[in-house]
């Protein structure tokens, strides 16, 4: 018999399905798969990667002083973990080059995969200022 489950994590509900070797009883046949992407799993991610994304920025900031903002993006992460769309929704960096390179430099992290279903989120918000 097969059977869902919804679980608590982080205070966001997570789906989670049996994966079953066999339509049989066999003994310790079954393991939990988790069936979506979440929020935290994409921070995670790119929190490993920040450094990239400020490092653009310096660059940036070497050549206009005082440069900071906020970039919100929107994209698509599919099952495998790729970035299938990346786009700047709005900025207050007021720099499209840097914009751009962001965007880029996003679409080319590795989520690693999960899930059945892509995730898309629309508005994702990265900040940056100079130190």
């Amino acid at each position: 018999m097969k059977s869902l489950a919804a679980i608590l994590f982080f205070g966001m509900a997570a789906v989670m399905q049996p994966a079953w070797s066999s339509e049989r009883n066999s003994a310790k046949s079954h393991s939990v798969v988790p069936v979506s992407r979440t929020l935290d799993d994409v921070a995670r991610v790119v929190d490993k990667h920040k450094g990239a994304f400020y490092a653009l920025f310096t660059r940036a900031a070497r050549e206009r002083p005082g440069l900071r903002g906020e970039i919100v993006l929107s994209f698509t992460i599919a099952p495998d973990g790729r970035v299938t769309r990346c786009d700047v929704v709005s900025s207050t960096l007021y720099h499209p080059e840097l914009e751009k390179k962001i965007a880029e430099r996003f679409s080319a992290l590795q989520f690693g995969a999960k899930g059945t279903q892509p995730y898309s989120n629309y508005s994702y918000p990265m900040t940056f200022m100079s130190i």
